[in-house]
């Protein structure tokens, strides 16, 4: 063996042994998930366009250091790729892979009781979930999930909890020089409470306010603040398990136009149980409500279109997906005609409600199904206006249709389970005139064939160590 290569063997045999001296000092674990999902998709409720298959999927690494009894730290690398997918450079008719899709999805400290106070700081970039991913999620279901750059300060005593949260959404460099660079970002702030022991369960309180001050172009300042304060209550009394939320909205609405304001709300109950028996079943009752905006509220500069924040959308309005950015395209500025953003969502700034029955059975101790049955309705009748892109079809209809879910997971081992799934869509002629499209050819607006129901299917295996 020469001395090049003994060489070699004698740095990585070095490299293994510090590496693994210090891992040990500072107690770093190390863990992972391999997630990869085939999807066949039909969704754009377009009879033109056929079902399209892929594959994608994510792959990640962590590694939790316990530094010492008042500091710790994790950091989360992540990888999202599509089978073949050229722009990625990592097709099978690649020679040469050149992925470079690894990046850092989560990454920070955390500092115990900080400066002697009892108050625990989490620093960086991270996830932000509250209250079952109602207005604050990672979203679940997408490959790279949400995070957010910030920080978290959490006081924790006997049986309540507070926290406040702050992240920097947006960062821009204003090109004004009358204008400070920060009056140009956008920054969210959360304040938030939980007591448990209330009415069987638990008791939470949200505030949250979207700081936007952005600018418009050369116009000067745009007002487009966000205030979201609620309450959520959710717990069992006797054998029903129940879930209560109310959240009001309200602030400045001028990316929709000068003078406008915003004043929305949400409200959601869910009711349900579990037998007994050997494949106990359970049922639950549904019902969302997120309000919207009609032809009164144009013509008073008013945005009734609640904004669902950072919620994850997936796990409450259907495994679809069609309605994940309710409300949210209000936030975006630059709108030159009155009310144009309110109507830019997916069910045209009319809001949304849901009644929905959920039900579950365990065929097998390792098996088990779930069917979830979603009708949904516009909480405004549709109506004509100039903002419009495109003529509404069907004034005063609020049907938009029916969505079932159905799941079987198999817990195949300790450390994989697999999901597969089915969904289908039974499409009202309302569709037509929503932006409810995922029509891969034609891009944004309205489906240039309409009138198709729309499906959907997946595998996904799920592995982690």
């Amino acid at each position: 063996m020469n001395r090049k290569l003994l060489s070699a063997v004698g740095v990585a045999a070095a490299f293994i042994f510090v590496a693994s001296t210090i891992a040990q000092a500072a107690d770093i674990k190390f863990s992972g998930q391999i997630r990869p999902r085939m999807e066949v998709q039909d969704r754009d409720f377009n009879d033109a366009t056929e079902a399209n298959t892929l594959v994608d999927g994510r792959v990640r690494l962590n590694a939790l250091a316990d530094i010492d009894e008042k500091t710790s730290a994790f950091i989360q690398m992540q990888a999202i790729r599509t089978w073949g997918d050229p722009v990625l450079g990592n097709g099978s008719e690649t020679a040469n892979d050149q992925d470079t899709s690894v990046g850092v999805h989560q990454a920070f400290f955390v500092l115990k009781d900080f400066y002697d106070n009892p108050v625990d700081l989490k620093f960086g970039r991270q996830e932000f979930i509250l209250d079952g991913h109602r207005l604050f999620g990672d979203t679940l279901w997408t490959p790279g999930e949400q995070t957010h750059d910030g920080l978290r300060l959490t006081h924790s005593g006997g049986n309540y909890r507070l926290d406040y949260f702050y992240s920097r959404n947006i960062e821009n460099n204003s090109s004004d020089n009358n204008i400070s660079d920060n009056d140009t970002d956008t920054d969210l702030h959360v304040a938030y409470g939980q007591f448990k022991g209330v009415l069987g369960g638990t008791l939470s309180t949200t505030f949250a306010m979207i700081n936007d001050d952005s600018l418009q172009g050369t116009t000067g300042r745009e007002d487009n603040d966000v205030y979201t304060l609620g309450f959520r209550q959710a717990g069992k009394l006797g054998a029903i398990n129940y879930r209560g939320e109310f959240y009001y909205q309200w602030g400045d609405s001028e990316s929709n136009g000068d003078g406008w304001e915003r004043n929305a709300y949400l409200f959601g109950f869910r009711a349900g149980r579990s037998f007994s028996g050997s494949m106990k079943p359970s049922l639950t009752l549904w019902v969302d409500y997120v309000s919207g905006t009609d032809s009164g509220d144009i013509s008073s500069q008013n945005n009734s279109s609640f904004d669902t924040l950072f919620d994850t959308g997936h796990k409450f309005y259907g495994f679809m997906d069609h309605f994940l950015n309710v409300g949210t395209t209000s936030r975006t500025a630059g709108s030159t005609t009155g009310g144009a953003n309110a109507q830019s969502d997916n069910v045209n700034g009319l809001g949304l409600i849901d009644l929905a029955v959920k039900g579950g059975l365990t065929l097998h101790p390792n098996w088990k199904l779930g069917a979830h049955f979603h009708v949904f309705r516009t909480a405004e009748d549709a109506f004509d206006s100039a903002n419009r892109t495109y003529t509404t079809q069907n004034v005063g209809e609020s049907h938009i249709g029916e969505e079932l879910d159905i799941t079987f997971t198999n817990n195949y081992s300790p450390s994989v389970n697999i999901v597969y799934g089915y969904s289908h869509f039974f499409a009202d002629d309302l569709v037509q005139d929503l932006n409810l499209h995922f029509t891969r050819a034609q891009g944004s607006g309205p489906d240039n064939n309409p009138g198709d129901d729309a499906d959907w299917a997946y595998v996904m295996v799920d592995v982690q160590f």
